[in-house]
């Protein structure tokens, strides 16, 4: 009877160690999921602070009409130049996305990366809608245009340490590559850039 006992007692607690593995398990992986989250919305702050500082202008519009579809579009096209002119999505190769590659742009467009960087697009828009971030006037800004630029959600490599970034004006749009040195995040080069209509209010 006694050792009856002791093997309920230990299936009891074998039970037990199982319930709190398991909570711990959820923990952690909740846990990682908002540290991501949290991680990707200071990447996407500071993306958005240099590129003010870059482009010198005192107003950066954030829109749900301001998405990152002309990065996705890019990163489609690429994939399949790859692919020897597969057709993905029903898009056929648009001959008229052309860029210099480099060591940094072979970092970017690669079969390594393709699928994580279009499982972004799920992130197309920003979740806000018609924010305008106003750049204050200090002595520093004295050479800042009135100006405004729309700016699609960056979409990030897998090591988080570069960034493409869809960039609208009044007149053109392109594709902004960012590289995160140490902490800050600065522009490495902008590619593809095409003249658009003023008329045009989105990518």
């Amino acid at each position: 009877m006694m050792h009856i006992i002791m093997n309920k007692k230990e299936y009891l607690l074998q039970k037990e160690q199982e319930v709190t593995n398991i909570i711990l398990l959820i923990f952690i992986l909740v846990t990682s999921i908002a540290y991501g989250q949290s991680n990707t919305m200071n990447n996407d702050y500071q993306i958005i602070k240099s590129l003010m500082n870059n482009y010198k202008v005192k107003e950066l519009v954030i829109s749900t009409d301001n998405d990152n579809s002309y990065a996705i579009s890019i990163i489609k096209n690429e994939e399949m130049k790859e692919q020897k002119g597969h057709i993905i999505d029903n898009i056929s190769i648009d001959p008229t996305i052309e860029f210099d590659s480099d060591s940094i742009t072979d970092k970017i467009f690669n079969t390594k990366e393709y699928s994580h960087l279009l499982s972004q697009e799920s992130r197309l828009k920003w979740e806000i809608d018609g924010k305008i971030i106003t750049k204050s006037n200090t002595q520093s800004d004295t050479h800042t245009t009135k100006r405004k630029i729309w700016i699609g959600k960056p979409i990030y490599v897998k090591s988080n340490k570069i960034a493409l970034v869809s960039i609208r004006t009044d007149n053109w749009i392109g594709l902004s590559i960012y590289i995160k040195d140490e902490k800050d995040w600065r522009e490495y080069k902008l590619i593809a850039p095409k003249q658009i209509s003023k008329k045009a209010t989105k990518y």
